[in-house]
């Protein structure tokens, strides 16, 4: 079991359950302001909290799938493996230990944290993509929405994966 990274402004669950539900609730238009920083809060903790946030769904959303492709689908390429679901699983559990060694609230991040985080949304990218074109619902369209204007506003999405987003992207707007 990871430990929940919970940033230092939003310390009642109560506060939190009405942000994440402001979050699903909202029009695409409105994104911006809810993924504002909220003052007095440290850039590098808000992605944590909101990258731990969004590891939370995609594990909800993969748990209530139960994939049984044999292959792993990103849009029109296919990613050939041997077994897509334990790939999946592999790369939870990389990401799930990337969150237990995340810093506490305020402590110095480590001197590759931005290239590890990008690694590991690239790899929720991938994940998310295979969800939205082989077992589309609402849900999983709108947490991967939310998911990547969250963190293509911080320019934390590598350009090659906006590719392989953007025919997903265009269908949503």
């Amino acid at each position: 079991m990871y430990h929940i990274f919970k940033p230092k402004v939003y310390e009642k669950s109560e506060q939190l359950q009405l942000q994440l539900t402001k979050i699903a609730l909202t029009s695409q238009s409105d994104l911006q302001d809810v993924f504002e920083i909220p003052p007095g809060e440290n850039l590098d903790d808000w992605v944590c909290y909101n990258f731990t946030e969004f590891f939370d769904q995609l594990k909800y959303l993969i748990s209530a799938d139960q994939c049984t492709c044999d292959r792993f689908y990103l849009g029109k390429a296919v990613l050939l493996c041997d077994s897509p679901s334990a790939q999946v699983q592999s790369i939870l559990a990389q990401i799930a230990a990337f969150i237990q060694q995340l810093p506490s609230i305020d402590q110095q991040y480590a001197k590759d944290f931005n290239a590890t985080l990008q690694k590991h949304i690239s790899q929720m990218v991938q994940i998310y993509l295979h969800l939205v074109y082989k077992h589309p619902s609402d849900l999983v369209q709108r947490s991967f929405w939310n998911f990547f204007n969250f963190f293509n506003q911080f320019q934390l999405i590598k350009k090659d994966e906006l590719v392989l987003c953007e025919e997903v992207i265009n269908a949503l707007q």
